[in-house]
This record gives structure tokens, sequence and C-alpha cells, in this order.
């Protein structure tokens, strides 16, 4: 496991780019901090984009100029093959013990990036770091990230 790779879910990239007091924000910002200094390589799937775009987009103050911050990740977003759609759907699937609160398709989609990367999931999403613990994927929860 490569100590400088880590897959970041949706739950903390927004921390990077949103005003204001975010819980766990001081925590993301050192994350971003290292990303942006080349210390850190980070793998989302490839709608994240469009996730947080989404999200960004609907800020009063946002701009398109805010949103390219966004896209410093390219290189880093990974579509998703037949084979990871379907471990994807698996781990999502409400036959699943871990999911009976409801861990999304999105969510699962980070965890099997994380899986095949054999890098940890930074989260700020306890359902989704309890799933991956389950699926044997280390889990760093952002409030414990330093």
């Amino acid at each position: 496991m490569n100590a400088n790779h880590a897959v970041v879910d949706t739950s903390v990239l927004l921390k990077w780019f949103l005003p204001g007091d975010e819980e766990y924000q001081d925590q993301a910002f050192k994350l971003r901090d290292r990303f942006f200094k080349g210390e850190l390589t980070v793998f989302v799937p490839e709608y994240a984009a469009y996730e947080l775009g989404n999200r960004l987009s609907r800020l009063p103050r946002s701009n398109s100029a805010y949103f390219l911050d966004v896209l410093d990740l390219s290189g880093r977003l990974l579509p998703l093959n037949r084979s990871q759609l379907a471990r994807t759907f698996d781990l999502a699937s409400l036959k699943q013990p871990q999911n009976a609160k409801g861990l999304t398709f999105y969510d699962a989609c980070f965890i099997v990036i994380a899986q095949d990367q054999h890098c940890p999931l930074v989260t700020a999403d306890t359902l989704q770091g309890r799933a991956a613990t389950k699926a044997g994927v280390k889990v760093i929860e952002l409030k414990n990230y330093v």
C-alpha cells in the first residue's frame, strides 16, 4: 500500500472548495494542500467531477474558475470497467449486511477504486467507512487525518 496514494470521497473533496466552517475542514485542507504540492496522488471515480460540479454550481459566489480547480484531478478521474461496475453493484446491493442503512452506488464506487488501487479511502462518511472496512479497504476518517 502506497502512503502517497489515496482515494478521496466526495464528502472530503467538497470541503476543499466549500466556503465556511465545514466540519473537519482543516483536515480536508491539509489533504488538499498535499495533493496540490504533488505529495499525494488522489484517485476518484470519473463521475465525481459531475457530482462536485453540480454541488459547486449551486453556490452563490461560485464561478467556472472555481470549478476548474476540481478539474486539476484530471488523470486521476478513473472510469469504471464492467467488472468494477458489477462489484460496485454488489457492494451497494440491499442484500449486503453493511448496506442495511443505505450505502449508495456512488459511495460503493470509491470503495472499489480503493480496492483496485491498493490504497486507503479518505472519507467523512461513517457508513461508507464501515462498508469499506468490511470490504478490506483501509479507511482514514477525515477527522483523524493529520
